[in-house]
């Protein structure tokens, strides 16, 4: 096992150690976020949950949207007001 900041030997890590083991919160660029479908996003300037999908404008063509509790909006306009700042897991 890897050496840990807590210096346990166990499988059993503080918490410190846990986050150490996850994934970086970086905010998701435009283009990650449009190959999302149908999952939550945290949006940091609105302070609330989205869900990225995607809503038919066409034939054959898509555009990305983000849904919220009072509706949704284009992927687009949420990045923009959010200066980027839309991530996969709420920012602490």
């Amino acid at each position: 096992m890897p050496a840990v900041p807590c210096g346990s030997k166990t499988f059993k890590l503080c918490a410190d150690c846990l986050k150490l083991l996850q994934p970086p919160n970086e905010p998701l660029t435009l283009e990650e976020l449009m190959l999302i479908e149908n999952e939550a996003v945290w949006c940091a300037n609105m302070n609330k949950w989205g869900v990225v999908d995607k809503r038919q404008v066409g034939e054959n063509q898509y555009k990305s949207i983000v849904g919220f509790s009072y509706g949704w909006e284009w992927l687009e306009d949420v990045y923009a007001g959010n200066d980027g700042k839309i991530y996969r897991k709420k920012v602490e």
